[in-house]
């Protein structure tokens, strides 16, 4: 008959000479990550404040959207219009 539960002896002397050998690169890796938290946090809190890019440039396109069914379209405006169409799916990146 199997027992029920068994221990298994592990052997942490890897792990311990793996800390030993890599401990400035263990302490870089918590100080980044220590970082990058401090500044997501940062980023979240400043965005509540200020306006990102994305959001300026769409007050900007929005202006000059009404500015162009005020008068007639340019060829200017027409690429100006195409390049929109084709590239808005990078922007959403920026401003997160």
């Amino acid at each position: 008959m199997k027992a029920p539960f068994c221990y298994r002896v592990v052997n942490v002397e890897p792990l311990s000479l793996f800390v030993q050998e890599n401990w400035l690169n263990i302490l870089a890796l918590v100080w980044f990550l220590m970082c990058f938290k401090g500044y997501n946090l940062y980023s979240k809190k400043k965005a509540k404040t200020c306006h990102c890019l994305a959001s300026v440039m769409h007050s900007y396109r929005l202006d000059w959207m009404t500015q162009v069914l005020h008068r007639d379209v340019r060829i200017a405006d027409a690429t100006v219009i195409s390049n929109l169409e084709r590239g808005y799916l990078s922007l959403p990146l920026l401003q997160s």
